[in-house]
């Protein structure tokens, strides 16, 4: 099933294509699986042999591979493909592999995207589609599966599949994508990535299956980190006999309620319920707490809500609320307040930006007064440059109290939060502590000759005559005034300039001068041969399901020969249907390429879409409706 030997040819273009030797998409990554399908690659079809060392060789009847003008280790060659093994130390980027076939007297020459991870799925026809390379991770049988493994050890019974790919045992983050046939996905973390052990350029990404597929019937599955999906495989779940149905949990929304309010409880099975559903007889160990006699989970479904009533106890108590269905029990602990608890509401700082060395006032505020004295805990997540006492007091009938905060001298603007807890509430306010001065420079990339807007921001409103910044710029490319004056009682003043054409790529330095403090910005300034990503537009920037949006990439200046690769990626990972790249034309200044939502949308969402060219990164969002 795993073999290489036999994979399918997905077509022929130009001298040679490279693709994923497991999902043939254009995108491979280091120690993976690759091949490269042209006409007349070798003689004759052979399947090469480990050498004396264990390793696949690096000749093969004649035909050798480079990647990046390093050599790769081969596993089959044919007239028409060629399997080799991606060498390791190579870095991300658009990449040259060069085939070179003695016994032919010809050399071929391919590109293709590289990336730290790609994961790819083996299917078990070797087309890159329907039922995939997948075990049993415990009994190592092969499909069909069913949600619950009895050979499992401990009480987790879930099955645990083993999905086998290339391409992705170098991801630092990855996780499985599963689609049942109406549509709905889950997004399941996975157990284990990695190596496969025994296999060269073999990985192995295990996974348990939740209760909600025990019915699902043919399910897709895909693995992908948040820059790359995977393609799609199949695998098929039978559904456990109803007589291996049983409870499995017991769950409140909230484990503590003010008495006379409900709380959400929920009962869960290990699978779907049968046809005439699954009843789960509900009781509580103490009448403030008034559960249902029963709740039925309805056929096909794995879970059911209920509502619990409580009373106002004379003092705190804590309930035992009991599912019991087949002889399982399952128990959770509801405690029941008698009067409110403390409640932190909010934390205000005043003021909001303060300069650093200076301090600043903090007041929490409870929802309501306390009968009697209380104390709330305070924190800093910064408390180096914002410090606070370790906690304040309120007096009973005291809703609000204050508290000071002392800050430090800082280089730059830091934003400190402020933590007011008094179980189980908490609340946060933000203190921005700042030097005297900061300069930004936006655009932080432009085209010689285009203008820029110089933006300084005191710590404190200027005073009466106003505040006068001084500026300075290293280079002639950007002449900048000898001062910005900040009007009275303002913090902020702009100043748009005028850049240079330059004939080469240069970084020009500006700075700001204020009350002996120094604060620095940097532009750089690019040539007409040298473009950098400008900005990164959706349209529209909703979209329901199964909708399209078109997005356009825009250069600062139009792209060199060969064109330009501008990296894609999402967040959440494969929310949406889109490229990993989009290549702007030598010559343009811009790119288009479509975003398809989910056929079903269950619930909105919204996905941030990032463009990436070198170190510059532009993002948009866009909003997902079902």
């Amino acid at each position: 099933m795993l073999a290489l030997a036999g994979w399918a040819h997905p077509g022929t273009a130009q001298e040679i294509t490279v693709v994923s030797a497991a999902s043939y998409l254009p995108t491979i990554a280091p120690d993976s699986w690759a091949s490269a399908f042209g006409s007349g690659l070798a003689a004759r079809t052979t399947v090469a042999e480990l050498d004396a060392d264990g390793q696949f060789p690096l000749e093969v009847d004649g035909v050798t591979v480079e990647v990046a003008g390093r050599p790769a280790r081969i596993h089959f060659v044919s007239p028409s493909q060629v399997n080799f093994l991606v060498p390791s130390s190579i870095s991300p980027g658009l990449v040259t592999v060069v085939l070179r076939s003695a016994g032919m007297g010809r050399v071929f020459s391919g590109q293709v995207q590289l990336l730290t991870a790609a994961p790819a799925l083996f299917s078990q026809d070797s087309s890159g589609a329907g039922p995939g390379a997948i075990l049993n991770a415990v009994t190592f049988e092969a499909g069909p599966f069913q949600v619950e493994t009895p050979e499992q050890t401990g009480d987790d019974k879930r099955t645990r599949l083993a999905l086998f790919g290339t391409g992705f045992r170098f991801a630092s983050e990855l996780r499985a994508i599963v689609t049942i046939e109406d549509g709905r996905q889950f997004f399941l973390p996975l157990e284990y990535f990695g190596p496969a052990p025994g296999f060269f350029g073999l990985d192995q990404a295990n996974l348990a299956l939740p209760a909600e597929l025990d019915c699902a019937g043919t399910v897709q599955v895909a693995v992908a980190t948040p820059e790359f999906r995977s393609n799609d495989v199949a695998f098929e779940v039978t559904p456990l006999d109803p007589s291996q149905i049983r409870l499995a949990e017991l769950r409140l929304d909230a484990n503590r309620v003010i008495g006379g309010n409900p709380v959400t409880g929920r009962v869960r099975t290990n699978g779907c319920a049968p046809a005439d559903g699954f009843s789960v007889a509900l009781r509580a160990d103490h009448p403030v707490a008034r559960p249902p006699e029963n709740v039925v989970i309805p056929a096909g479904r794995v879970e059911q809500d209920f509502l619990i009533e409580t009373s106002v106890p004379v003092e705190q108590r804590s309930v035992e609320i009991e599912a019991e269905a087949g002889g399982i029990v399952r128990t959770v602990t509801l405690v029941v307040e008698a009067q409110s608890p403390v409640e932190v509401s909010s934390v205000l700082i005043t003021p909001e930006v303060v300069l650093g060395g200076k301090s600043a006032t903090g007041t929490v505020r409870l929802r309501e007064a306390p009968a009697s004295q209380v104390t709330v805990t305070l924190d800093s997540s910064a408390p180096q440059i914002a410090a606070v006492p370790e906690s304040v007091g309120l007096l009973a009938g005291q809703a609000e109290a204050e508290f000071p905060v002392t800050t430090t001298e800082v280089t730059g603007p830091v934003q400190v939060s402020i933590i007011a807890s008094a179980p189980p509430s908490s609340a946060q306010g933000t203190l921005e502590v700042r030097p005297a001065v900061t300069l930004a420079a936006r655009p932080e990339e432009v085209l010689g000759g285009d203008p820029i807007t110089l933006e300084v921001e005191l710590a404190e409103p200027a005073p009466v005559g106003g505040a006068n910044v001084a500026l300075q710029s290293d280079s002639l490319a950007v002449v900048v005034p000898a001062f910005i004056t900040v009007p009275l009682g303002r913090r902020v003043a702009t100043e748009f300039v005028q850049t240079q054409p330059v004939a080469q790529d240069e970084e020009v330095h500006i700075t700001a001068r204020y009350q002996g403090v120094e604060a620095a910005a940097a532009v750089m300034l690019r040539s007409p041969g040298s473009a950098t990503l400008q900005s990164l537009e959706l349209n529209p920037t909703t979209i329901s399901s199964g909708g399209v949006s078109t997005a356009t990439v825009r250069l600062t200046a139009p792209a060199p020969a060969g064109g330009l690769q501008v990296f894609l990626s999402q967040q959440p990972p494969a929310s949406v249907q889109m490229p990993t790249f989009v290549l702007v034309p030598a010559g343009q200044q811009t790119a288009f390429f479509t975003i398809q939502a989910p056929a079903v949308v269950v619930s909105a969402r919204t996905v941030t879409i990032e463009a990436r060219l070198g170190q510059v990164k532009k993002t948009a969002d866009l909003t997902l409706q079902p």
